[in-house]
């Protein structure tokens, strides 16, 4: 009896909070040596560079299993490929990065998996791209999340901060971005 209420507990907790964020490691620099003076925000300790800037060219990549069945990981990578340091809003589950499901159709499946609502987002929320940096985040996702039969699917991740409410000390990276894989949901066999 106790080990089913802590199993429900633990699955109850994990619904409720979203998405799981499991991972996020801090941008990896191309370069070994770092160089510019640094300016505090109006936040109290969040440092942001001089030359950092809300423009700039980004790339985002998606790392999914070829097969899932019940909790996956996916990691999305966000690169920095242009040639100016370029302040971003960090990619959240279902505030800045959002996860889609197609069918062999085309359809999108309605998407049923929690939802956080915390907003807007602050300086803490902001991650700092020098050019040639990366940003991986990995989530944990449910085939549940969606209404699926076996089959193959298009799992499509958009990264979109044109409308979301942010209060940062410095003006951050606005746009879109997707990345997609194809996924099959059903029993995996294990080579």
């Amino acid at each position: 009896m106790k080990k089913t209420l802590a199993a429900f507990i633990i699955i109850f907790v994990v619904l409720s909070s979203g998405c799981i964020e499991e991972k996020e490691t801090t941008p990896s620099t191309s370069s070994t040596t770092s160089t510019g003076s640094m300016t505090t925000s109006s936040s109290g300790g969040i440092t942001f560079p001089e030359d950092a800037s809300p423009f700039g060219n980004l790339s985002l990549d998606l790392k999914a299993p070829d097969c899932a069945f019940g909790w996956f990981k996916v990691t999305v990578v966000m690169t920095n490929v242009g040639n100016n340091t370029v302040l971003l809003l960090k990619p959240i589950s279902m505030i800045t990065l959002h996860f889609k499901l197609y069918d062999e159709n085309g359809s999108e499946l309605e998407y049923r998996g929690p939802a956080p609502t915390y907003l807007p987002l602050k300086d803490q929320d902001v991650a700092v791209l020098k050019a040639g940096d990366s940003l991986e985040k990995t989530f944990t996702l449910n085939t549940q999340f969606w209404t699926t039969e076996n089959g193959t699917y298009t799992l499509l991740v958009l990264y979109d901060t044109r409308d979301v409410k942010a209060e940062t000390s410095k003006p951050v990276w606005r746009g879109r971005l997707e990345a997609e894989a194809n996924v099959t949901f059903g029993e995996c066999s294990h080579n």
